[in-house]
Protein backbone atom coordinates (compact mmCIF):
# COMPACT_ATOMS: atom_id res chain seq x y z
CA UNK A 1 0.00 0.00 0.00
CA UNK A 2 1.46 3.38 -0.99
CA UNK A 3 1.49 6.42 1.23
CA UNK A 4 -1.28 8.06 -0.84
CA UNK A 5 -3.49 4.99 -0.44
CA UNK A 6 -2.91 4.74 3.28
CA UNK A 7 -6.16 5.41 5.14
CA UNK A 8 -4.23 7.11 7.95
CA UNK A 9 -2.64 9.57 5.55
CA UNK A 10 -3.42 13.19 6.42
CA UNK A 11 -3.73 14.14 2.73
CA UNK A 12 -7.27 14.68 1.51
CA UNK A 13 -8.55 12.81 -1.53
CA UNK A 14 -10.64 15.82 -2.54
CA UNK A 15 -9.56 17.34 -5.82
CA UNK A 16 -6.94 14.74 -6.76
CA UNK A 17 -8.55 13.86 -10.07
CA UNK A 18 -7.75 15.61 -13.31
CA UNK A 19 -10.27 18.05 -14.75
CA UNK A 20 -12.12 16.68 -17.77
CA UNK A 21 -12.88 18.39 -21.06
CA UNK A 22 -16.24 19.74 -19.84
CA UNK A 23 -14.66 21.15 -16.68
CA UNK A 24 -11.92 22.83 -18.69
CA UNK A 25 -14.50 24.34 -21.05
CA UNK A 26 -16.61 25.65 -18.15
CA UNK A 27 -13.60 27.06 -16.26
CA UNK A 28 -12.31 28.77 -19.41
CA UNK A 29 -15.73 30.22 -20.27
CA UNK A 30 -16.25 31.50 -16.71
CA UNK A 31 -12.82 33.16 -16.60
CA UNK A 32 -13.23 34.78 -20.02
CA UNK A 33 -16.76 35.99 -19.22
CA UNK A 34 -15.53 37.39 -15.89
CA UNK A 35 -12.71 39.26 -17.67
CA UNK A 36 -15.20 40.81 -20.11
CA UNK A 37 -17.60 41.76 -17.30
CA UNK A 38 -14.76 43.22 -15.24
CA UNK A 39 -13.52 45.28 -18.19
CA UNK A 40 -17.06 46.53 -18.86
CA UNK A 41 -17.49 47.61 -15.24
CA UNK A 42 -14.02 49.17 -15.13
CA UNK A 43 -14.80 51.26 -18.20
CA UNK A 44 -18.18 52.26 -16.75
CA UNK A 45 -16.82 53.49 -13.40
CA UNK A 46 -13.62 55.07 -14.75
CA UNK A 47 -13.69 58.77 -13.77
CA UNK A 48 -14.21 61.19 -16.65
CA UNK A 49 -11.01 62.99 -17.70
CA UNK A 50 -12.65 66.39 -17.34
CA UNK A 51 -13.94 65.87 -13.79
CA UNK A 52 -11.91 67.33 -10.93
CA UNK A 53 -14.79 67.94 -8.56
CA UNK A 54 -15.76 65.68 -5.70
CA UNK A 55 -19.44 65.78 -6.65
CA UNK A 56 -21.26 62.57 -7.40
CA UNK A 57 -22.21 61.49 -10.89
CA UNK A 58 -24.30 58.73 -12.41
CA UNK A 59 -22.69 55.49 -13.59
CA UNK A 60 -24.51 53.01 -15.84
CA UNK A 61 -23.40 49.43 -16.37
CA UNK A 62 -25.19 46.30 -17.58
CA UNK A 63 -28.62 47.91 -17.36
CA UNK A 64 -28.16 49.28 -13.84
CA UNK A 65 -27.51 52.84 -12.83
CA UNK A 66 -26.03 54.21 -9.61
CA UNK A 67 -24.42 57.38 -8.30
CA UNK A 68 -20.77 57.51 -7.20
CA UNK A 69 -18.62 60.36 -5.97
CA UNK A 70 -14.96 60.59 -7.01
CA UNK A 71 -13.62 58.65 -3.98
CA UNK A 72 -16.14 55.87 -4.51
CA UNK A 73 -15.15 55.67 -8.16
CA UNK A 74 -11.50 55.30 -7.16
CA UNK A 75 -12.35 52.45 -4.78
CA UNK A 76 -14.32 50.75 -7.57
CA UNK A 77 -11.51 51.26 -10.11
CA UNK A 78 -8.96 49.81 -7.69
CA UNK A 79 -11.16 46.84 -6.76
CA UNK A 80 -11.98 46.08 -10.40
CA UNK A 81 -8.35 46.48 -11.51
CA UNK A 82 -7.27 44.10 -8.72
CA UNK A 83 -9.93 41.61 -9.79
CA UNK A 84 -8.74 41.94 -13.38
CA UNK A 85 -5.19 41.16 -12.25
CA UNK A 86 -6.48 38.09 -10.39
CA UNK A 87 -8.43 36.98 -13.44
CA UNK A 88 -5.35 37.36 -15.63
CA UNK A 89 -3.30 35.34 -13.15
CA UNK A 90 -5.96 32.63 -13.13
CA UNK A 91 -6.31 32.55 -16.91
CA UNK A 92 -2.55 32.30 -17.42
CA UNK A 93 -2.35 29.50 -14.88
CA UNK A 94 -5.33 27.68 -16.38
CA UNK A 95 -3.98 27.61 -19.91
CA UNK A 96 -0.54 26.52 -18.64
CA UNK A 97 -1.92 23.57 -16.67
CA UNK A 98 -4.36 22.60 -19.44
CA UNK A 99 -1.57 22.87 -22.03
CA UNK A 100 0.63 20.61 -19.93
CA UNK A 101 -2.29 18.24 -19.25
CA UNK A 102 -1.84 18.50 -15.48
CA UNK A 103 -4.91 20.49 -14.35
CA UNK A 104 -6.34 18.94 -11.20
CA UNK A 105 -9.69 19.70 -9.60
CA UNK A 106 -8.05 20.99 -6.44
CA UNK A 107 -6.92 24.09 -8.37
CA UNK A 108 -10.41 25.10 -9.53
CA UNK A 109 -11.11 26.75 -6.17
CA UNK A 110 -8.05 28.94 -6.65
CA UNK A 111 -9.37 30.12 -10.02
CA UNK A 112 -12.69 31.01 -8.39
CA UNK A 113 -11.04 32.87 -5.51
CA UNK A 114 -8.27 34.74 -7.35
CA UNK A 115 -10.38 37.68 -8.58
CA UNK A 116 -11.79 38.21 -5.08
CA UNK A 117 -8.37 37.93 -3.44
CA UNK A 118 -6.86 40.26 -6.05
CA UNK A 119 -9.65 42.77 -5.57
CA UNK A 120 -9.47 42.76 -1.78
CA UNK A 121 -5.68 42.96 -1.72
CA UNK A 122 -5.72 45.81 -4.22
CA UNK A 123 -8.11 47.75 -1.99
CA UNK A 124 -5.85 47.14 1.03
CA UNK A 125 -2.81 48.34 -0.92
CA UNK A 126 -4.80 51.36 -2.14
CA UNK A 127 -5.75 52.30 1.41
CA UNK A 128 -2.15 51.88 2.59
CA UNK A 129 -0.74 53.91 -0.31
CA UNK A 130 -3.44 56.57 -0.22
CA UNK A 131 -3.22 56.86 3.54
CA UNK A 132 0.52 57.28 3.57
CA UNK A 133 1.70 58.64 0.24
CA UNK A 134 -0.95 60.99 -1.14
CA UNK A 135 -1.15 64.39 0.55
CA UNK A 136 -4.37 64.96 2.48
CA UNK A 137 -4.94 68.45 1.03
CA UNK A 138 -5.13 67.04 -2.49
CA UNK A 139 -8.65 65.78 -3.04
CA UNK A 140 -9.73 62.85 -5.15
CA UNK A 141 -9.52 65.00 -8.28
CA UNK A 142 -5.72 65.26 -7.88
CA UNK A 143 -5.15 61.50 -7.67
CA UNK A 144 -3.56 59.72 -10.63
CA UNK A 145 -6.23 57.10 -11.40
CA UNK A 146 -3.99 55.35 -13.92
CA UNK A 147 -1.24 54.96 -11.32
CA UNK A 148 -3.53 53.44 -8.71
CA UNK A 149 -5.22 51.22 -11.29
CA UNK A 150 -1.80 49.98 -12.46
CA UNK A 151 -0.69 49.15 -8.91
CA UNK A 152 -4.04 47.48 -8.21
CA UNK A 153 -3.83 45.32 -11.34
CA UNK A 154 -0.27 44.29 -10.47
CA UNK A 155 -1.29 43.45 -6.89
CA UNK A 156 -4.10 41.28 -8.26
CA UNK A 157 -1.83 39.67 -10.83
CA UNK A 158 0.86 38.93 -8.26
CA UNK A 159 -1.28 38.53 -5.14
CA UNK A 160 0.87 35.76 -3.56
CA UNK A 161 3.97 37.96 -3.86
CA UNK A 162 2.07 41.05 -2.66
CA UNK A 163 0.83 39.17 0.41
CA UNK A 164 4.35 37.94 1.14
CA UNK A 165 5.74 41.47 0.84
CA UNK A 166 3.10 42.83 3.26
CA UNK A 167 3.94 39.99 5.65
CA UNK A 168 7.67 40.82 5.49
CA UNK A 169 7.00 44.51 6.14
CA UNK A 170 4.78 43.84 9.13
CA UNK A 171 7.04 41.11 10.53
CA UNK A 172 9.73 43.80 10.59
CA UNK A 173 7.45 46.42 12.17
CA UNK A 174 5.57 44.15 14.57
CA UNK A 175 6.34 41.05 16.59
CA UNK A 176 5.51 37.99 14.45
CA UNK A 177 2.55 35.94 15.67
CA UNK A 178 3.14 32.48 17.11
CA UNK A 179 2.63 29.59 14.72
CA UNK A 180 -0.59 27.63 15.21
CA UNK A 181 -0.61 23.94 16.09
CA UNK A 182 -1.88 22.85 12.64
CA UNK A 183 -0.11 25.52 10.59
CA UNK A 184 1.02 24.50 7.12
CA UNK A 185 4.58 25.55 6.26
CA UNK A 186 4.52 28.73 4.17
CA UNK A 187 0.94 29.66 5.14
CA UNK A 188 0.39 31.96 8.06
Amino acid sequence: MSVTENSTSSESRAGRDFVGVAGIAVATAVLLAAILADLGLLIAVWPPATTTSTSASRVSAFGHSFVLNQDQRLFCVVALAGALGGLLHGTRSLYWYVGNRTLKRSWLTMYLCLPFVGSAMAVVFYIVLRGGLVPAEGGPGTVNVFGFAAVAALVGLFSPQAAEKLKQVFDTLLTPAEAGKDQVQGQE
